[in-house]
Protein backbone atom coordinates (compact mmCIF):
# COMPACT_ATOMS: atom_id res chain seq x y z
CA UNK A 1 0.00 0.00 0.00
CA UNK A 2 1.08 3.55 -0.55
CA UNK A 3 1.74 5.85 2.38
CA UNK A 4 -1.19 8.00 1.28
CA UNK A 5 -3.63 5.08 1.38
CA UNK A 6 -2.26 3.98 4.78
CA UNK A 7 -2.81 7.49 6.19
CA UNK A 8 -6.32 7.73 4.76
CA UNK A 9 -7.22 4.32 6.14
CA UNK A 10 -5.72 5.04 9.57
CA UNK A 11 -7.66 8.30 9.87
CA UNK A 12 -10.90 6.76 8.55
CA UNK A 13 -10.75 8.74 5.30
CA UNK A 14 -11.06 12.06 7.16
CA UNK A 15 -10.74 15.26 5.12
CA UNK A 16 -8.26 16.52 7.74
CA UNK A 17 -5.64 13.81 7.20
CA UNK A 18 -2.02 14.92 6.81
CA UNK A 19 -0.40 14.65 3.40
CA UNK A 20 2.18 12.00 2.54
CA UNK A 21 4.76 14.76 2.16
CA UNK A 22 4.04 16.14 5.65
CA UNK A 23 4.28 12.64 7.12
CA UNK A 24 7.66 12.02 5.48
CA UNK A 25 8.98 15.38 6.68
CA UNK A 26 7.84 14.67 10.24
CA UNK A 27 9.27 11.13 10.13
CA UNK A 28 12.69 12.50 9.15
CA UNK A 29 12.72 14.50 12.39
CA UNK A 30 12.63 11.34 14.52
CA UNK A 31 15.97 10.63 16.14
CA UNK A 32 17.51 7.17 16.43
CA UNK A 33 17.36 7.65 20.20
CA UNK A 34 13.54 7.48 20.06
CA UNK A 35 13.61 4.03 18.48
CA UNK A 36 16.31 2.80 20.87
CA UNK A 37 14.23 3.99 23.83
CA UNK A 38 11.07 2.26 22.58
CA UNK A 39 12.98 -0.97 21.87
CA UNK A 40 14.65 -0.98 25.30
CA UNK A 41 11.33 -0.27 27.01
CA UNK A 42 9.60 -3.17 25.23
CA UNK A 43 12.47 -5.64 25.55
CA UNK A 44 13.08 -4.92 29.24
CA UNK A 45 9.73 -6.56 30.03
CA UNK A 46 10.53 -9.78 28.18
CA UNK A 47 11.50 -12.95 29.97
CA UNK A 48 15.20 -13.71 30.07
CA UNK A 49 14.79 -17.45 30.66
CA UNK A 50 14.65 -18.85 27.15
CA UNK A 51 17.14 -17.88 24.48
CA UNK A 52 18.18 -19.06 21.04
CA UNK A 53 21.96 -19.42 20.95
CA UNK A 54 22.18 -16.79 23.66
CA UNK A 55 19.82 -14.34 21.97
CA UNK A 56 16.29 -13.37 22.95
CA UNK A 57 14.14 -13.35 19.82
CA UNK A 58 11.57 -10.66 19.17
CA UNK A 59 9.43 -10.65 16.04
CA UNK A 60 6.44 -8.81 14.67
CA UNK A 61 4.58 -9.37 11.44
CA UNK A 62 1.34 -8.26 9.88
CA UNK A 63 -0.77 -9.21 6.92
CA UNK A 64 -3.99 -8.14 5.21
CA UNK A 65 -6.73 -10.63 4.46
CA UNK A 66 -9.07 -9.88 1.59
CA UNK A 67 -12.61 -10.78 2.60
CA UNK A 68 -15.74 -11.27 0.52
CA UNK A 69 -17.44 -7.92 -0.12
CA UNK A 70 -20.04 -7.14 2.52
CA UNK A 71 -20.96 -3.44 2.68
CA UNK A 72 -22.94 -4.00 5.88
CA UNK A 73 -19.75 -4.96 7.78
CA UNK A 74 -18.65 -1.51 8.96
CA UNK A 75 -15.55 -2.87 10.71
CA UNK A 76 -13.90 -4.34 7.61
CA UNK A 77 -15.57 -2.50 4.70
CA UNK A 78 -13.62 0.30 3.02
CA UNK A 79 -15.08 2.61 0.40
CA UNK A 80 -12.68 4.01 -2.13
CA UNK A 81 -13.87 4.07 -5.74
CA UNK A 82 -15.28 0.63 -5.04
CA UNK A 83 -16.18 -1.13 -1.81
CA UNK A 84 -13.99 -3.91 -0.46
CA UNK A 85 -13.52 -5.73 2.84
CA UNK A 86 -10.12 -6.15 4.44
CA UNK A 87 -8.93 -7.48 7.80
CA UNK A 88 -5.45 -6.60 9.09
CA UNK A 89 -3.76 -9.11 11.40
CA UNK A 90 -0.71 -8.48 13.58
CA UNK A 91 1.27 -11.24 15.22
Amino acid sequence: KSLESELLEHYNFSKNVVSSSAMLQARRKLKLYAFETVFKSISSNLTREKTYRGYRLLAHDGTDLNLPTDISDEETCFNNNTSYNLLHLNA
